[in-house]
């Protein structure tokens, strides 16, 4: 098959709507929390939340770094049709990325409280962030997985399904 302008835009086109909707969806979560928190537990709670996000994204960094570079090697081979070298760097980054985030886990009894007192800067406002923090540290091998998986989706031609399994615990 011969790529043209018409079978690129094409493809573009199949991978914009769930590129943005996966990028949404892995934020929302934290509007959400902020709403919901800001409404019904007030101000403080939601300075709490806001405090803890670096500390959400730095876990997160990993898993991001792995999916999007092992992806992007994946779709090389793919594209040369070499299947077993696509699943060998999909393993790898998906072990790497396991391996790191469990790393982080182990830590959950003793790095929230500390990861909350630098990020917050007081005792009350980090006694509010240490919660929000530690729940981050303990899921953040699941949510590994789920980075992962979705721009390995992607990379395997499947955007709508790597959209829908970022969206699914929302519905």
């Amino acid at each position: 098959m011969e790529r043209n302008a018409f079978l690129i835009n094409k493809k573009i086109h199949q991978y914009i709507l769930p590129g943005v909707l996966m990028t949404v969806a892995m934020q929302l979560g934290n509007v959400v929390d902020g709403m919901i928190v800001g409404n019904l537990l007030g101000a403080e709670a939601m300075a709490a939340i806001e405090i803890s996000m670096p500390a959400l994204l730095l876990l997160q960094m990993a898993a991001l770094m792995l999916a999007m570079g092992g992806a992007a090697e994946a779709a090389v081979f793919l594209g040369k049709r070499d299947m077993e070298k696509a699943s060998g760097v999909f393993t790898a980054s998906l072990a790497a990325g396991l391996a790191v985030s469990v790393f982080f886990a182990l830590f959950a009894p003793i790095l929230p409280g500390p990861a909350a007192m630098l990020l917050a800067g007081n005792r009350d406002l980090a006694a509010l962030a240490e919660p929000y923090i530690m729940v981050n540290v303990v899921g953040i091998p699941i949510l590994t997985t789920a980075i992962i998986f979705c721009y390995f989706m992607n990379a395997d031609n499947h955007p709508q399904l790597g959209a829908r399994f970022l969206l699914l615990p929302m519905q």
